[in-house]
């Protein structure tokens, strides 16, 4: 059979997301091609919008291919894709500010990229800041006590829940992300995107399959705020108050009031201080990312705490002073009037 008709059905068979460039005698060997789709998307603040661009292939073909200084025409030509759709993905990928440039010759990702080698560089100073985070939070770890059993709600749950709840949920990503915010120096407020996708700091982790970050989502229910924290995303934080009260914790004015100043308190005199004085320390690991000629530092601080926070919360479950959920833990708060 000649071999064009035995060609022709296969590339017929193969829809745009799945093309990539020809493959190369180091691609053979087990290398991935310089511009491939093997990327995990992160955001922070989460935005499900920008989650739900990038589970598209070619829109992390397209984003690695600009990293690369490929331009759209090179793109198209090494993998074969058509061009109407990979205009139409990239005119929504520019709305969202997660590609920018004004031609296309300094067409450029609109967010940080960390290559696998890059992020492997990076793991003995992101496993030596998550050993000093645990050091500090177990020094001060009576404080948490005194906090944990001066609430009214959640008593009845497993200690190592309520303990997640309020180390995970209340700190390390709540309160020590509103000290960053209002001190400026690492991560003040996340970049503009558009109305629709909100604003957010956001990365691609180039990897073949990485384990979820931890994070946080929330809803507003009637007089109070409903919170899930953990490494699994939600499709819908909303609850009824009185369903989630079998389940969770709700907070109610008085322990609304004694978490919001815990969470403060703790998060500015115990860790922000250490993250502040790891500043140029960590502008020099920026610099040792390729992305950073166009990303700017706000993005990479955003992702390596984002990281940091994994590894503090693991830091933690081994230590067995907190429980890690399945998917999720819900909470709720009681919004301040």
């Amino acid at each position: 059979m000649p071999i064009v008709a035995v060609l022709i059905p296969c590339l017929l068979a193969l829809g745009l997301a799945c093309l990539a460039p020809p493959a190369s005698a180091a691609q053979q060997a087990g290398e991935r091609p310089d511009v491939h789709s093997e990327f995990a998307f992160g955001s922070f603040p989460y935005s499900p919008e920008a989650a739900a661009l990038f589970e598209s292939e070619v829109a992390r073909m397209l984003v690695g291919a600009l990293d690369r200084g490929w331009s759209l025409d090179k793109f198209l030509k090494e993998t074969g894709g058509s061009q109407l759709d990979a205009l139409t993905l990239l005119d929504d990928l520019e709305q969202a500010n997660l590609v920018r440039g004004t031609s296309e010759y300094d067409r450029r990702p609109g967010l940080l990229l960390v290559r696998e080698s890059e992020a492997q560089a990076l793991r003995p100073d992101l496993e030596a800041d998550a050993a000093e985070f645990v050091r500090i939070i177990g020094e001060h770890w009576e404080d948490v006590e005194r906090f944990v059993a001066s609430l009214d709600a959640g008593q009845d749950l497993p200690r190592g829940q309520l303990f997640y709840t309020a180390i995970v949920g209340g700190v390390l990503t709540g309160g020590l992300v509103e000290a960053l915010a209002d001190d400026q120096t690492l991560i003040p407020g996340p970049p503009r995107r558009n109305r629709e996708t909100g604003n957010y700091y956001a990365w691609l982790v180039e990897s073949s399959g990485r384990a979820p970050l931890v994070g946080k989502q929330s809803d507003r229910v009637g007089a109070y705020t409903v919170y899930s924290v953990g490494t699994e995303r939600e499709d819908n934080v909303r609850i009824q108050i009185e369903e989630l009260r079998t389940e969770g914790p709700v907070f109610e004015s008085e322990d609304a009031g004694r978490w919001r100043v815990f969470s403060s308190v703790f998060s500015r005199d115990y860790l922000l201080p250490y993250l502040k004085s790891r500043r140029s320390g960590l502008l020099d690991l920026h610099r040792r990312v390729r992305s950073s000629r166009y990303a700017a530092f706000a993005e990479f601080a955003a992702w390596y705490y984002q990281e940091l926070a994994t590894l503090v919360v693991d830091g933690l479950v081994e230590r067995n002073d907190i429980a890690a959920p399945e998917s999720s833990y819900k909470y709720a708060i009681r919004t301040a009037r």
